[in-house]
């Protein structure tokens, strides 16, 4: 009935095999095996082990191996993809037993045979024939079987990986959800699927809806045509001045075919994308949540998304949180005892290619050029509310996020700047007779309560305010949970025992400003530094009334294409990076989402005094780029304003106080100059200055979309307000939703 290859599987191979129908164990007789229990026969055709009918959804994937049984065949780029979209290296598989499973025509068990591993590969359709003929002599071995019912007993395999199959399932979390029980205790587990985040190839979905349905030896036929020739139509019209390259991207969006050198892979890509009855897209968020509930642990990202590894705990224990210094935590504040993935922070790579920079630049760069055009410069006398947004962290070792200074370091620094601050900058005074002053934005994962309380005398005493700064989703994607009992726990530590933040018109909740750690707000680092997609609907729901978040600095891969504005979000907030679309303020039309979006400056510098020719103008004030008079022109220029309300221009900075790198630039010589310009030539420049707080900047931007005039200095406490009206009220219960409801014009 079937070639003799099966029947020298190895006897400790056979021990491991199960009945896919009722996982008994199974004995071989003469080329087939049965089930021991059930009688069931399970047959070797063509050297492969049969455990699903011949005819099943994944016939396609069997048509184009039989047809292209070596095309991928290419040990260096299939090593590359290997080692890009798994993170696994050769001293994880060699020596190891190791499923692959969606084996295909054997291109990446290829890769993990020569690195020396004992590969057995499952594939549902008959691409397991091809891969072992590819893979004859490597004691290499297939089975044609389905993802959902595997024929092996739980905890065989030192490691299971998937490299784009798992999405081409009828459901691809029940699909994944099922590796595990496969695996050894410390075995690695990883997977790659299609990537929620990129919408070019939205168009192939809908035209799959036709062409699944068509058989795939004709579909094969008609790409063998069509593909060379939307392809070289590509190639012509991007040689084409001006036009070419725009009309040749909405061709590629509409009607997507592989724009790959090698013209059989060319056709191959094309027919994988068209051909699948199924083919589902994830985000970081789902994958690790899908992680996390097998209890699987260290999980870490590929280096192409989405790429995720993670593995099986040696022993199930439960962790209680350690007790902690009475000065690193409150008692409101829990501390996280789960494993975290080790991930990258989503800051700029010390060695960023070119290719990369010109790519996040343009992000952002044709909004800019539209800007430049569409926007003017406000004439006459204008009102500059200067805010300094300062991601204040005691702790912090320029250049290494994870490490920290000691902590008697940490209270030197804090002791340091509430004693020289006043002190330096007490003369100088805007128009409201009122001091530059520091929106503290404290990180909620370094809450101290010693250091915290000092620097909470210190604005009492009239020199800021502290809102809420968090690094979360760096040693791994967040989630949502967590990402909101932290918010909470943050916000009713500093309400109730700092007497920090504001109430809205003095009732309710207390209300919170924000900065994200690394810029990744609402996981726009796909997945790193962050991981919840959700974020903003979460801020919305404990109480955030603004986001101070932006510009990331130049590069960074968190840009968005909306720039130097004032907006509310449009997207639903659950979305991932809800905020990167929105709908600007204006006068006289109250908002109605919340958290409102406060972008900085986002400027092309060209001709820097002592600088680059071109450089880029982020409102960043470090040591290396102190501020100036040739900067605030810039961050003028940005006009960053309510509609309707040109003459209020809203001008928020960012700074790392805490760095000890930019000490000179924060308390030295080049802030008193700065100040002494800024103060000294406003009237001659025909600006009124007021330097203000994150809340303050807030409450004036309320009442521009409230139609408001005159000075906004007497706005500072317009809506948002510090003292609460029920002193004595208890922190709330439960409720922490923002209720936007209560946000309405005042009369």
């Amino acid at each position: 009935m079937g070639t003799p290859a099966q029947s020298c599987l190895p006897a400790d191979l056979l021990a491991i095999l199960r009945c896919s129908a009722c996982r008994s164990t199974m004995e071989r007789r003469g080329n087939d095996f049965y089930c021991s229990s059930c009688e069931k026969q399970f047959p070797s055709v063509r050297g492969v082990l049969r455990f699903v009918d011949t005819s099943n959804y994944a016939d396609s994937f069997g048509y184009q191996w039989q047809e292209f049984s070596t095309t991928q065949l290419l040990p260096d780029f299939a090593e590359w993809n290997f080692l890009r979209k798994t993170g696994l290296r050769v001293e994880d598989l060699r020596g190891k037993l190791v499923l692959d499973v969606g084996c295909g025509m054997g291109r990446f068990a290829e890769v993990a045979t020569r690195w020396g591993a004992r590969v057995i590969g499952v594939d549902l359709s008959a691409a397991a024939e091809v891969a072992v003929r590819n893979l004859e002599g490597r004691g290499f071995i297939a089975f044609q079987a389905d993802v959902l019912a595997l024929p092996f007993a739980p905890e065989t395999f030192d490691c299971i990986y998937s490299i784009g199959v798992l999405h081409h399932t009828p459901n691809c979390e029940k699909a994944f959800k099922n590796l595990p029980q496969y695996l050894k205790p410390g075995g690695s587990i990883a997977i790659w699927l299609y990537s929620g985040y990129n919408n070019w190839y939205r168009f192939s979905d809908q035209w799959r809806k036709i062409t699944h349905r068509i058989p795939v030896g004709t579909l094969h036929s008609f790409f063998r045509v069509a593909v060379p020739c939307l392809y070289w139509l590509d190639r012509g019209l991007r040689a084409v001045p001006l036009v070419g390259r725009p009309l040749a991207g909405i061709i590629h969006h509409i009607v997507p075919v592989s724009r790959n050198r090698n013209p059989r892979i060319r056709v191959l890509d094309t027919l994988d994308w068209y051909s699948p009855k199924y083919q589902s897209k994830h985000t970081y968020e789902q994958v690790f949540r899908w992680f996390e509930s097998c209890g699987l642990e260290a999980l870490t990202v590929a280096d192409i998304s989405i790429g995720v590894k993670g593995r099986k705990p040696l022993a199930r224990t439960e962790s209680l949180p350690g007790e902690s210094d009475a000065h690193n935590t409150s008692a409101g504040l829990k501390q996280e005892a789960v494993h975290r993935p080790v991930v990258a922070p989503a800051g700029l790579p010390r060695r960023l290619p070119f290719r990369k920079k010109i790519t996040r630049t343009m992000r952002w760069l044709p909004s800019y050029a539209w800007q430049r055009v569409a926007r003017h410069r406000p004439r006459g006398n204008v009102h500059l509310m200067i805010m300094l947004a300062d991601h204040f962290e005691p702790a912090i070792v320029p250049q290494d996020g994870s490490a920290r200074v000691p902590y008697y370091e940490q209270e030197s620094r804090v002791d340091r700047w509430c004693r020289e601050y006043p002190r330096t900058f007490s003369s100088w005074r805007d128009h409201d007779d009122r001091p530059l002053v520091h929106t503290y934005f404290y990180p909620a994962e370094q809450y101290d309560k010693r250091l915290l309380q000092q620097l909470s005398d210190h604005c009492q005493a009239g020199w800021g305010e502290i809102e809420t700064h968090l690094h979360h989703g760096t040693n791994g994607p967040d989630t949502e949970e967590n990402t909101r009992r932290q918010l909470v726990e943050f916000r009713d530590t500093l309400a109730f025992e700092h007497g920090g933040l504001s109430y809205l018109d003095g009732l309710g909740p207390p209300r919170y400003a924000f900065v994200h750690g690394n810029f990744a707000l609402a996981n726009s680092a796909h997945g790193i530094a962050c991981g919840v997609d959700s974020e903003m609907q979460v801020l919305s729901d404990t109480g955030c009334y603004a986001d101070f978040t932006l510009p990331p600095g130049p590069f960074y891969p968190t840009h968005i294409a909306k720039i130097n504005s004032l907006y509310e979000c449009t997207l639903p907030l659950s979305r991932w990076a809800a905020h990167r679309s929105g709908r600007d303020l204006k006068s006289g039309r109250a908002p109605k989402v919340f958290p409102l979006m406060i972008e900085g400056p986002l400027m092309l510098s060209l001709a820097r005094p002592g600088g680059r020719l071109i450089s880029v103008e982020n409102g960043a004030l470090t040591y290396n780029n102190p501020p100036s008079m040739h900067r605030l022109n810039l961050w003028r220029r940005a006009a960053i304003a309510v509609k309707g309300r040109p003459d209020w221009v809203f001008i928020k900075l960012q700074c790392h106080g805490m760095d000890p790198r930019d000490k000179e630039v924060m308390l030295g010589a080049p802030m008193r100059q700065f100040l002494s310009d800024l103060i000294g030539g406003a009237e001659q420049r025909s600006e009124t200055l007021h330097f203000v707080s994150a809340r303050e900047m807030v409450n004036i931007i309320l009442a521009a979309t409230d139609g408001r005039d005159g000075n906004p200095g007497e706005y500072r406490d317009y809506r948002l307000r510090r003292v609460r009206a029920a002193l004595s009220q208890a922190p709330p219960a439960q409720s922490t939703l923002f209720d936007t409801a209560n946000l309405v014009p005042k009369s």
